[in-house]
């Protein structure tokens, strides 16, 4: 076993030498293709002068890719812009002014005024902002109907029964319902009374609302006004959660804006109705906050008031 290991050792130590002596054959071949000057050591001016050439070779590339970097990129759209003759902001105000009316098709009009009507030029410049739908009382279905032709944005108009109470007879209530079917609106919106009755007398509105709904088809929407009972709230969109309509709007009390709370709500229990709001807002930031809570619309008394103010926050100036 002692010679076995001596001749171990013996084979290592041989195979060590001969790497060694490799690697020193290698390194004088390495040195000897080196510049030499007349003394046989290593010329470094040859050699800097050669690192000095490789640099000016490197430079422009570098220069280049370096101003590559930070040229700025012209956008194909402006480019358009020149060709179609306009300037970049006048490009830019095009673009706001197609995201302002996709914003304000989630707007509707909603007159809680009796003795008011807007004029047709009022009803254009609607239109124009791209507001759809206009609310009103039955007092106005005979204007409406004629002037509605004449808009030119075409705006459809929902009606609104029994408001602000909703306390009339069913039978008036009947006979309203087949008069807004017969003018021909786009929606017919019935109000509901006030939370603490429709909790005491659920049945019975229920058996009513369906009656009302065949009546309407797929036009009857419900105006829900909120008093601040949460618990009142939601056993009342419970009722309406079981019956055929197909909208719900929410107002405040005292006919004020909606609470984004109830909102809430009634988004969680209504699972296959569309949930609108009412807000008394008269800016921009207002009404988004409610869409940003999924309201399916907003109405306001003056919707113009929310294009203005849209208008000014993203018209860009060509100055």
């Amino acid at each position: 076993m002692q010679a076995v290991k001596e001749k171990d050792e013996k084979l290592v130590k041989e195979e060590t030498e001969k790497k060694e002596e490799l690697n020193k054959e290698q390194k004088e071949e390495t040195f000897d293709k080196q510049p030499k000057n007349a003394d046989g050591k290593e010329d470094k001016t040859e050699k800097a002068e050669a690192l000095i050439k490789e640099e000016k070779d490197v430079a422009p590339v570098l220069e280049k890719e370096e101003t590559n970097k930070t040229a700025p990129a012209v956008d194909a759209r402006f480019k358009l812009a020149g060709v179609l003759g306009k300037t970049e902001s006048g490009l830019m105000n095009e673009f706001y002014d197609f995201q302002i009316k996709e914003f304000m098709t989630k707007v509707g009009a909603f007159n809680l005024d009796a003795n008011e009507f807007p004029t047709i030029d009022a009803l254009n410049e609607l239109a124009k902002i791209g507001v759809l739908e206009y609310c009103l009382t039955p007092f106005f279905y005979a204007n409406a109907k004629g002037l509605g032709k004449k808009s030119a944005g075409g705006i459809k108009y929902s009606a609104i029964l029994d408001f602000p109470k909703g306390e009339s007879s069913f039978i008036a209530q009947v006979k309203d319902a087949k008069f807004a079917v017969k003018s021909g609106v786009e929606k017919i919106y019935l109000t509901l009374p006030k939370l603490s009755l429709i909790v005491k007398n659920a049945g019975k509105i229920k058996a009513q609302l369906i009656k009302i709904s065949r009546i309407c088809r797929s036009k009857l929407g419900l105006i829900l006004i909120s008093d601040g009972d949460e618990n009142n709230l939601k056993k009342a969109l419970k009722m309406i959660e079981s019956i055929k309509v197909e909208r719900v709007m929410l107002l405040g009390k005292d006919q004020k804006g909606a609470d984004k709370r109830d909102l809430e709500m009634a988004k969680q229990v209504l699972s296959n109705k569309k949930v609108f709001v009412y807000t008394d807002q008269e800016n921009a930031d207002g009404v988004a906050e409610f869409i940003a809570l999924k309201a399916d619309g907003v109405y306001l008394k003056n919707p113009l008031l929310i294009g203005k103010d849209l208008k000014e926050k993203f018209v860009i100036s060509d100055k």
